[in-house]
This record gives C-alpha cells, sequence and structure tokens, in this order.
C-alpha cells in the first residue's frame, strides 16, 4: 500500500472570516487533504507545536497575516498560499496583497 493512501496530506487554513475558512476547507478536502481551520495566528501557531502541514492557506482578508507564522512554516518547508498568491520560498510576496482566493 503506498504512503498516500494510508495517511491523506494536511492542509493548514488561517482566515478571520469564517465562510472563507469553510470554503476552503471544503476545497482542499475535495481535492484530497485533511483540512484545519484557525481564527487566527496564535491558535496555529499552537497547533504547530506538534505538527507540521503540508500545505498552509493563509488570508488577511480579515487581519494581517503574522509574520511569525510564515516564518516557521517557511522553516519547515511547507507549500504557502497567501491570499491566493504561492509564496515562492524567497519570502518576496508582499503580506497585505489582497489577490484572488485559493
Amino acid at each position: 500500500m503506498l504512503m498516500n493512501e494510508l495517511e491523506r496530506f494536511r492542509a493548514l487554513i488561517v482566515s478571520g472570516c469564517a465562510a472563507e475558512r469553510a470554503e476552503t476547507c471544503t476545497e482542499l478536502e475535495g481535492a484530497g487533504y485533511d483540512a484545519l481551520a484557525f481564527l487566527d495566528c496564535a491558535g496555529a501557531l499552537s497547533w504547530l507545536e506538534e505538527e507540521t502541514p503540508d500545505v498552509a492557506v493563509l488570508s488577511s482578508s480579515e487581519a494581517p497575516v503574522c509574520a511569525e507564522l510564515v516564518c516557521e512554516l517557511q522553516a519547515r518547508c511547507v507549500d504557502l498560499v497567501v491570499d491566493g498568491q504561492p509564496l515562492d520560498g524567497t519570502g518576496a510576496v508582499d503580506l497585505r496583497f489582497r489577490g484572488p482566493r485559493f
């Protein structure tokens, strides 16, 4: 049995907007991820004390994305999408950008 048959990939979602969290969870679960969503960076950072997601989708629609969370995810080589834009690993994205959704 292949590893992905035993364990699904995990997705972390952080958004201050409940509807956006629900929609993003639904989209990612439909793509085969186990999605877990948080209202803010504090909750996500607490979860990161014991877990590492495969992908993180962060939104600044209600509040700015916290740099501490982005840095921690980058340090763990997590694929990041911030406000609908992939973060390329260099941090070369304006975290206040409000682009299209994931």
